[in-house]
């Protein structure tokens, strides 16, 4: 009787471990500008494969106003000129009078309204990039003073334009793949190097190794098959991103 019941036990557990185990590998994050965007109920991926979130969580972060319509179930999110409406239900959205359709629709969910993430975020003049090895959607600020080129390269590297408001100079693409990004070194504001590394290693990079050139220090980040190096020379704030071989 005693072996039974250790052995059910032995066994409640391992479920136990098994489902939070499962749980915490189909967490999906929300980062916006290299921050992450914290939801009081998760994110989820629909049965059409799109990754719905509340609408307050992007809304909210991004200093828009959410409405509802109860007799239609219609939300609508306003932020500046843009309006947007979705229809619970309903494979549309509405931005500043123009429909569109969606390949899936806006649900409700556990008493909060969820909306595909890319379809919203996109209307409110967001890129939108998708990492698959952390399950993160990123999200960049076209509004951010700085360039979004980076972002736009690389959706999974946080943008040192976007997050410092540094004016980016050139940018040159490498033999081989990846891309040198030259940043005025006067519109960097002070001790962004350091700020950068720290956003970079919250976002799973880690630091590698520093080695110079020309005499200037450069640190390198690595994550996955990326590698990213930073430092400054005379007139620019130095960002190199290359795949790693």
């Amino acid at each position: 009787m005693k072996k039974t019941i250790s052995v059910a036990l032995a066994l409640i557990t391992a479920l136990g471990i098994f489902s939070f185990t499962a749980l915490a590998a189909d967490t999906i994050s929300i980062k916006l500008d290299g921050k992450t965007v914290t939801a009081e109920v998760p994110p989820f991926t629909d049965a059409n494969g799109r990754t719905m979130v509340p609408v307050r969580l992007i809304s909210e972060a991004l200093g828009a106003n959410v409405g509802w319509e109860g007799n239609t179930r219609t939300v609508t999110v306003t932020r500046g000129p843009t309006v947007i409406e979705l229809q619970i239900d309903s494979p549309r959205i509405t931005t500043n009078g123009a429909t569109a359709a969606m390949d899936t629709a806006a649900v409700i969910k556990d008493d909060r309204t969820f909306v595909p993430v890319r379809y919203i975020a996109e209307a409110l003049g967001l890129n939108v990039g998708w990492d698959a090895a952390s399950k993160t959607v990123v999200l960049t600020s076209a509004g951010a003073s700085g360039s979004a080129q980076m972002y736009s390269d690389w959706p999974t590297v946080p943008d040192y334009g976007v997050l410092t408001g540094a004016t980016l100079d050139t940018r040159s693409g490498l033999d081989g793949g990846g891309a040198l990004y030259n940043y005025n070194v006067q519109s960097a504001p002070e001790g962004s190097i350091t700020a950068y590394g720290d956003i970079l290693k919250e976002n799973g990079f880690s630091f590698v190794t520093a080695y110079e050139v020309d005499g200037n220090t450069r640190l390198m980040y690595n994550k996955g098959d990326v590698n990213v190096s930073i430092g400054v020379q005379p007139k620019y704030i130095v960002v190199l991103i290359r795949e790693k071989s």
